[in-house]
């Protein structure tokens, strides 16, 4: 019940936050009377930054906040490399949808290409990983069916490009962020995943003890804002300097504090299910804020349809997806699961039952044996 719970919390939350972030992302740059999308990505970053600092502060002060989270981790051999490239891939991602979001995407577009984008990067990488054999298993046609699903979302996307360029330019800067923060979720997986499943008995071949997620969120996060904010400083804060808007302070505060909720929330749902699962949950819950969008917001364009087709058969192939390799699913051996741009980033034995943000999945530890038993 406890790992349900904790998937139904983080949908109840994901829908809003995210609908709620894009919805500013779009309102904030009309009341600054001029597009700033790297310095809303950049201010986004930092208030995420922010909360995953108060998080893992609020971690280290609980009793068992410090297991599995050595302040030596973030120093150890490739773990600021891998923290360093998820801030890249991290800033991209933001700067790149937030500029489609705002120039020329409508709200649900994004979420629905977003979603589309997560899912075909992971399944590509695993099509060109997967052996020859095991692109007959029945997992791997689960793998397929998603692939093909991303694609077919993506081609939903197609009569975007009849209202112009620019537009189709668009669509494709929302595809390579959703990409960039699967790629960054791939990265931050070993990191914040319990090293239970090691390949071997030799403790000095073992990963180092995994991150707190807030911890990691917070490395991943400002180093996004630190690589954002020059050029921010540079093209458009002069802009928005000259500019005779006043800054809208409630709009733009809502707008972090839901960036930076949505940012913890995708670090929850890295360290309780791994990056691959994560993402076809986020498809799923991305998918679900889409519908409420058109719902709401009467989007016109994804009335067409060769995209309600495309959605219909990505939503398919992301509920495939989850369950044949998500929630509910044994995972695989840690050799045969490498995680998508990422490396070896095995799956832990058990899920964390509650929202892993202020304490590390550890691993449990092995029952005595019987010889060890016996005086």
């Amino acid at each position: 019940m406890g790992a349900a719970w904790a998937a139904q919390v983080r949908t109840a939350l994901w829908i809003p936050t995210s609908l709620l972030c894009l919805l500013l992302s779009k309102l904030v740059p009309q009341l600054w009377g001029t597009p700033a999308p790297v310095t809303l990505a950049a201010l986004h970053a930092f208030s995420a930054a922010a909360a995953a600092a108060a998080a893992a502060v609020a971690a280290r002060a609980a009793p068992s906040g410090g297991r599995g989270c050595a302040p030596a981790a973030a120093r150890a051999a490739g773990t600021s490399g891998r923290l360093a490239r998820a801030a890249l891939l991290t800033a991209l991602s933001l700067a790149l949808g937030n500029a489609a979001v705002a120039l020329y995407l409508s709200v649900a577009d994004a979420l629905m290409l977003r979603a589309a984008g997560a899912i075909a990067a992971f399944q590509i990488a695993g099509a060109l990983r997967a052996p020859r054999p095991a692109r007959r298993s029945l997992l791997s046609a689960f793998k397929w069916l998603a692939l093909a699903a991303g694609a077919a979302l993506a081609l939903a996307a197609a009569p975007e490009a009849q209202r112009g360029a620019a537009v189709a330019w668009a669509a494709a800067m929302q595809l390579a962020a959703a990409a960039a923060n699967a790629a960054a979720a791939a990265l931050l997986e070993p990191l914040v995943r319990a090293a239970g499943d090691a390949p071997s008995d030799d403790s000095s071949a073992a990963p180092p003890p995994p991150l707190l997620p807030a911890t990691a969120q917070f490395f991943v996060s400002l180093g996004a804002a630190l690589l954002l904010a020059p050029p921010a400083a540079a093209f458009e804060l002069p802009a928005l300097i000259a500019g005779s808007a006043r800054v809208p302070w409630d709009a733009l505060t809502a707008s972090c504090a839901a960036a930076a909720a949505h940012q913890l929330l995708a670090a929850s749902s890295v360290a309780s299910r791994g990056a691959e699962a994560a993402c076809a949950g986020a498809a799923l819950n991305d998918f679900g804020g889409g519908v409420a969008a058109i719902a709401a917001l009467g989007a016109g364009a994804a009335a067409a349809p060769l995209q309600l087709a495309g959605y219909a058969l990505a939503l398919a192939g992301a509920a495939w997806h989850r369950l044949g390799a998500g929630e509910g699913a044994e995972p695989p051996p840690r050799h045969k699961r490498a995680a998508a741009f990422g490396g070896r980033g095995g799956l832990a034995a058990a899920a964390e039952p509650l929202l892993p943000l202020t304490h590390a999945a550890v691993p449990p530890k092995a029952a005595p044996s019987a010889a060890a038993a016996t005086p």
